[in-house]
């Protein structure tokens, strides 16, 4: 490695020509003149037992963070390391430092890459997210970039959506890269979600809060520094940390629903998953045969007997996003989110795993719910039963808040939608989800186009009843 400058412990110029013996020097390129920088860091006296050190910025036409560290003998560089390798098994750094946080994933991901021509990029959705992406597609079509300036790039770009708001644009880069992983290798797509993860690290700080938008824009504080993470002895293969789940759902946790927050942000695994996911067909049924919508407000589904261990999940639609609390146990739940209409997707699974939406078994479990839900049968029974055999409430039976359904299993799971018993002569307030009604004449074209914002076709004879709300008439939608 030829290193273009060198400066001592006090940031000084000086020559590893002066340096005899066993040193360790940090090394980086300067963003501003490019050049490959290395900074005096401590001297190995005992061969045997390596000095700890710590990681410290180095200066040259402007601050920065190093991303090698490189062994020094009798003036010669005789070994290079990766830094994100030495940060693997170093939990506490990990949570403590958005820094080390970085270039561990960065260096986990560009590691694979490989010099290549790009595709041709698609259209984004804003015009920082189109700058922002055109710049990530250069670093990542040339692994030498990638090491050296995606650091320096993605702290550049937290830093300009922090002083200037830019959070929905930031939430649009994500869509972005989605659509264009389908022209990416799964070591690409790998590359441009680190990018993406180590600027909403960074946008998190060194102290790890976690933040969701407010419905203005503005962002806010979701869980206080002090709880991000507790004490951690050692990070396995494939650990999920909460800033892997927050970067992909910061703009779905609405501060007014606490039914969707998610509190418990320790890190976690998930256990390999056996099986192909069944995300797309499921997607391509909703499309094809749907009747309903969610009832406003939500749908609870339990899920008895699961073999992924769900055991419940809770839905929420907006025009053709679906968002999804995904709970495992009272201790461990997180949220997830798809398309029907594009067919992409988030899961934690993709985290440890690769960004494919249509190979996510958990996505897959999430829109058979969901289809299961749009597109049953009516059928009508007397009684309820909790045993797992009951299927969903029928259009205008569920509450105005979230409510709870249960999910049958077997052949009928999906062919039926059960009607609830209800005890009362005067309705309360309810929500009735959007449904197809049984009519003389066919369907105006005003409630054709309604239904057509939520993928359903009206057939013949029916017309489509919107979502709303039932009951006093000072309820509003």
């Amino acid at each position: 490695m030829i290193l273009d400058r060198v400066y001592d412990a006090n940031n000084k110029p000086t020559s590893l020509s002066r340096y005899e013996g066993q040193w360790i020097f940090l090394v980086g390129r300067c963003p501003q003149c490019r050049k490959r920088v290395a900074k005096e860091c401590v001297e190995i006296v005992d061969p045997e037992n390596a000095p700890r050190f710590n990681v410290q910025e180095i200066t040259c036409c402007k601050k920065f963070f190093p991303t090698k560290y490189v062994l020094v003998n009798d003036s010669h560089v005789a070994h290079v390391t990766e830094l994100g390798s030495t940060y693997r098994d170093d939990p506490g750094d990990l949570a403590t430092s958005a820094d080390a946080w970085s270039i561990y994933i960065l260096w986990a991901a560009g590691r694979k890459l490989e010099r290549c021509r790009m595709p041709l990029l698609p259209e984004p959705d804003s015009i920082h997210a189109s700058e922002w992406l055109t710049k990530m597609n250069s670093l990542v079509s040339d692994p030498g970039q990638y090491s050296d300036f995606s650091l320096s790039f993605a702290e550049k770009v937290a830093r300009q959506i922090e002083k200037k708001g830019l959070y929905r644009d930031f939430w649009s880069l994500v869509q972005s890269i989605y659509k264009y992983s389908s022209a990416l290798t799964t070591e690409q797509t790998s590359a441009f979600f680190a990018l993406y993860r180590a600027i909403f690290r960074y946008l998190s700080g060194d102290d790890g809060a976690l933040f969701f938008l407010d419905k203005d824009g503005s962002r806010k504080l979701l869980v206080e520094e002090e709880d991000v993470l507790g004490e951690a002895e050692t990070v396995p293969e494939g650990t999920i940390w909460p800033y892997d789940i927050h970067a992909f759902s910061f703009m779905l946790a609405d501060p007014v629903d606490w039914e969707f927050r998610v509190d418990e942000v320790s890190a976690f695994t998930i256990a390999p998953v056996v099986g192909e996911s069944a995300f797309v067909s499921n997607l391509d049924k909703v499309r094809s045969q749907r009747r309903y919508t969610l009832t406003p407000g939500g749908v609870r589904a339990l899920l008895p007997g699961q073999s992924m261990g769900i055991r419940e999940v809770l839905l929420k639609e907006q025009g053709t996003l679906v968002t999804a609390k995904v709970v495992k146990d009272p201790d461990f739940c997180f949220l997830c989110w798809f398309d029907w209409s594009t067919g992409i997707g988030f899961s934690p699974w993709q985290v440890v795993n690769e960004y494919t939406p249509a190979k996510d078994p958990l996505l897959g479990v999430v829109a058979g719910v969901f289809t299961d839900l749009v597109t049953g049968q009516e059928r009508e029974i007397k009684k309820r039963t909790d045993n797992g055999e009951s299927a969903i409430l029928l259009p205008g039976d569920g509450q105005v808040k979230m409510r709870t359904v249960y999910m049958g299993r077997g052949e009928d799971r999906g062919q039926i939608r059960v009607r609830l018993p209800v005890e009362r002569k005067a309705p309360n307030p309810h929500a009735v989800a959007g449904h197809l009604r049984r009519v003389k004449k066919s369907a105006s074209s005003e409630a054709a186009e309604r239904a057509g914002e939520y993928g359903i076709a009206v057939p013949e004879g029916y017309t489509f009843v919107r979502p709303f709300m039932k009951g006093r008439r000072n309820i509003q939608e």
